[in-house]
């Protein structure tokens, strides 16, 4: 058994090389934070250390992880070292570049903010940090800042955790605009606004709108709504991730190849999700996304053969090396944890499945009627869509009890199984209405209007979830070390149970 684990495992990370270079690069960041994170490292080696009498190989391996944990914990060590001594409060001088201008909703009205940088900050001419991640709160009365270029701002620079600042500017300060500098956060925000404007004045119903305009954009502006979702364990639905990237894609590409040729239709695929990419902003479920699609349309493109997993690694990699500090995300620790759930451990939830409900051959099939077949089916799509939910749920439900103490677990698994594909149909409802307002506008309110009707109706779903069906997860405290265990655990029941190769994009 120890013999067939070793040869899996060793098998696995030669299949899988990019997996291998992201797993062992986020172990050496997220150890900075926590030195005990060694002991998961160990973990992760012991298998390569068990097989050393079979192959020298796998003491190279060793070597290789240890040696990219170590790398990338003097790269974090870098970046954090440049602002990590800042006091709670200092008061200077900034220059400050825009990322992203976002809007906070309250019932007591909004706040608009921007997510950057400041280059540096500087202290009665000393300069203190470097490259400090920030918000800044400002007034729409301040009309001098229009985040279209980096500014130097005087004001306040507040801790507000080890990893987030916040910049609040001295009121009697104007914020001065450099020269020859530049910003999209400014162009991306009149983008989603006017987006967000054509929805709402095309679809009737107001909670509709507020729904498929945050589906496009990322930008949730309805309180209420978010709390529905996440009272049925749904919050995945309203963050812009891999689900509405792939929806996206597929759409695209279906309509692509009927007007063009394979390898054109593929590039013009990538240019158009590369734009939507740019147009949603460099977050992190984003950020994973539009590299996975990317590495799948280049592969296809090239006649390549690339796996998903790796694709996973290469995005990891990529996410960790522009900066480190993501690992502090939630929204980047949740999307890839389901999506490497889905790719490592849905064949093993599949297979325990098919001992509840078996599969049947095609020659079993043929003998069956039409009734028997059409219920055969839908039995398999169910089973497909459960050890994907499994899957999924076994993964993030520890990692959701650690940052939320809480998970609707019987919500949770019943709306996974249908939901998302009645988002995918409202998506495509509204993406026809939209294609359709361009060529026979009269027409194309009806369609409008069946979107929003049939949007208001599967919202409608998620509020009338019946309070006395739910069965909630409790933990007063979860302690990190345990979830990170669990998953190293998970990793290693997935690999051993692993039969063949990874998913192929190319073939």
């Amino acid at each position: 058994m120890k013999n067939r684990f070793c040869h899996n495992y060793a098998h696995f990370w030669k299949e899988n090389p990019a997996f291998f270079v992201g797993i062992f690069f986020l172990l050496g960041i997220v150890s900075y934070a926590n030195i005990s994170y060694v002991w998961i490292l160990l973990l992760l080696c012991t298998p390569f250390l068990l097989s050393i009498p079979m192959s020298r190989y796998h003491l190279h391996k060793v070597f290789m992880a240890v040696a990219l944990a170590i790398a990338s914990f003097f790269f974090h060590l870098n970046t954090m070292q440049h602002f990590s001594k800042l006091p709670e409060e200092t008061i200077g001088k900034a220059l400050f570049y825009p990322i992203e201008i976002k809007t906070k909703y309250s019932p007591f009205g909004s706040s608009t903010y921007c997510k950057g940088t400041c280059s540096f900050f500087e202290e009665n001419s000393t300069r203190q940090g470097h490259q400090i991640p920030c918000l800044l709160y400002f007034s729409p009365r301040q009309t001098s800042f229009t985040a279209d270029s980096d500014y130097l701002i005087e004001g306040v620079l507040n801790k507000k955790s080890d990893t987030l600042f916040c910049l609040t500017p001295a009121k009697t300060k104007e914020m001065l605009p450099l020269k020859d500098t530049y910003s999209f956060a400014k162009w991306r925000h009149e983008c989603k606004h006017s987006l967000s404007s054509y929805i709402k004045k095309k679809i009737p119903s107001k909670k509709s709108a507020h729904f498929l305009s945050a589906l496009c954009t990322g930008e949730l502006e309805e309180n209420m709504l978010s709390f529905s979702f996440s009272q049925v364990g749904l919050q995945h639905i309203l963050a812009i991730s891999g689900f509405h990237f792939a929806l996206l894609c597929a759409i695209l590409r279906f309509a692509l190849q009927r007007l063009f040729p394979l390898k054109l239709s593929y590039l013009l695929l990538l240019i158009a999700m590369t734009s939507y990419f740019f147009f949603l902003g460099a977050g992190p479920s984003v950020t994973r996304s539009w590299i996975a699609i990317t590495i799948y349309l280049l592969a296809r493109m090239f006649a390549y053969q690339t796996s998903a997993i790796n694709a996973l690694g290469v995005g990891l990699t990529i996410e960790l090396l522009i900066d480190p500090l993501v690992v502090h995300h939630l929204s980047f620790q949740l999307s890839f944890l389901c999506t490497a759930a889905i790719l490592l451990l849905y064949p093993l939830s599949y297979k325990v499945l098919c001992v509840l409900f078996p599969e049947r051959t095609q020659k079993q099939l043929s003998a069956f009627s039409l009734k028997d077949r059409t219920g055969y089916r839908t039995i398999t799509f169910l089973r497909s869509a459960l050890a994907v939910n499994v899957a999924v749920h076994v993964a993030s439900i520890p990692v959701c009890l650690f940052h939320f103490h809480k998970f609707p677990l019987l919500a949770s698994f019943a709306y996974n199984l249908f939901f998302p594909l009645l988002v995918s149909a409202s998506v495509i409802l509204l993406l026809a209405s939209i294609a359709l307002d361009f060529v026979l506008p009269s027409l194309a309110g009806y369609l409008f209007d069946a979107t929003s009707l049939f949007t208001k109706e599967i919202l409608q779903v998620v509020a009338s979830f019946p309070s006395s069906l739910r069965i909630d997860l409790h933990s007063p405290s979860m302690p990190c070390m345990l979830v990170v265990t669990f998953l190293s655990m998970l990793l290693f029941v997935a690999i051993y149970n692993r039969r063949k190769p990874s998913i192929f994009f190319g073939s």
